[in-house]
């Protein structure tokens, strides 16, 4: 049988583990905020080089045509 003062103690770990979870997946919240907010610049930074390069390369043919 279990002790009544164990089993409470029991209680108050279990509320603990769960304050720990829950600091835990807020940090987790703050990563994927983090890596999405890389993952959108790199992908902007992409984005402009294709464009640069692009720009670049209608720029190459259009002095060929002169």
């Amino acid at each position: 049988m279990y002790d009544i003062d164990g089993l409470k103690h029991g209680i108050e770990q279990a509320r603990k583990n769960i304050e720990t979870f829950k600091e835990a997946i807020r940090k987790e919240k703050e990563t994927i905020e983090s890596y999405e907010n890389m993952i959108l610049h790199l992908e902007r930074k992409k984005e402009l080089a294709e464009m640069k390069d692009r720009l670049e390369a209608g720029a190459d043919t259009d002095g060929d045509k002169c």
